[in-house]
């Protein structure tokens, strides 16, 4: 996130390197995450820091991350969160591709690449 000129704090960095962490095995040591932080504290950084690892550092390598997952409980906020991680990956300067397909469901709209 520094490098996207979007540094973190302290309580942030600790949760992403709890989220990372890898087994002996190879296989994540926290497959599922809760963070209780209050309305309006930068949780969405965190989530932000968390989607951009693994689309540009884990990527085919360690586990594979090949679907990255994150709802919100209004469209609007989920999509919000989208533009702002398409946002964050030109300010790291990296090709973008554009999204594919926009599907409509009962839900909104649903971006697949």
């Amino acid at each position: 996130m520094r490098r996207a000129m979007m540094p973190m704090d302290a309580w942030q960095a600790d949760s992403i390197t709890a989220m990372l962490a890898v087994k002996a095995d190879g296989k994540w040591a926290c497959v599922e995450y809760c963070e209780w932080v209050s309305r309006q504290n930068a949780k969405g950084c965190l989530l932000e820091a968390r989607a951009l690892t693994g689309l540009l550092l884990i990527g085919e390598q360690l586990i594979g991350e090949r679907l990255i997952m994150w709802s919100a409980h209004e469209y609007k906020t989920a999509m919000k969160s989208f533009r702002r991680v398409i946002w964050l990956v030109g300010r790291l300067g990296v090709q973008q591709q554009p999204v594919r397909r926009r599907r409509r469901t009962p839900q909104g709209d649903q971006h697949e690449r």
